[in-house]
């Protein structure tokens, strides 16, 4: 009788811990999950912030701070979300570019690149050149913006991925609280509207 009840009694704690290690792999599992769902709409609200943000700064000539205002209105419908100054770069026209086609101005000392090319007739131009004013008529830029990781686990296996270097330094700085900073890097081309000039 004694062995019997010995029996089910190891049976019953083997079956308790197995139920605890499975509801236990099973949260875990389904954080991770979530976490990843959020990072994939937080990319989502990027892409489409991105594009709005080359439009506006098409549109005033690369002037940050409404690029920067439009960025924090975008991604307040992010849940949890830490604000930030986000990293614009402009990736075309270059300064090269901007040298290579502009004009330099006295005053500020540096080159406009305007959007229009009145001296320039394009279809008189060698191949290799047409390319480069037709380049110079699109404003490409990146943003990067850091996104705090709340699951331990996922924060783990995410940041164990390849990241750019940059943007790793970039999100360590922004960090705030016991959470990792994931940078979600989006890109956006659209047409040149107004001027440029050289950083």
């Amino acid at each position: 009788m004694q062995r019997g009840w010995h029996r089910q009694s190891q049976n019953q704690g083997q079956s308790t811990l197995e139920g605890t290690v499975g509801l236990f792999v099973f949260v875990v599992f389904f954080a991770l999950l979530v976490q990843i769902f959020w990072i994939l709409l937080a990319q989502q609200v990027m892409q489409s912030t991105t594009l709005q943000a080359a439009r506006l700064g098409s549109a005033s000539s690369m002037n940050l701070l409404p690029m920067r205002i439009l960025i924090f209105e975008r991604l307040q419908v992010v849940p949890g979300i830490q604000l930030h100054v986000p990293k614009i770069e402009r990736i075309l026209p270059t300064n090269d570019t901007i040298a290579a086609l502009g004009v330099y101005d006295n005053q500020r000392k540096r080159f406009k690149l305007e959007v229009d090319f009145a001296h320039v007739r394009i279809s008189e131009l060698p191949k290799s050149q047409q390319e480069n004013y037709l380049t110079a008529q699109l404003l490409q830029i990146d943003i990067t913006y850091c996104f705090p990781l709340r699951v331990p686990l996922a924060a783990a296996i995410i940041m164990a991925m390849p990241h750019p270097e940059s943007d790793r330094f970039y999100c360590q700085a922004q960090e705030r609280g016991n959470y990792v900073m994931l940078p979600i890097r989006t890109t956006a081309t659209v047409p040149l509207e107004t001027a440029l000039w050289q950083n």
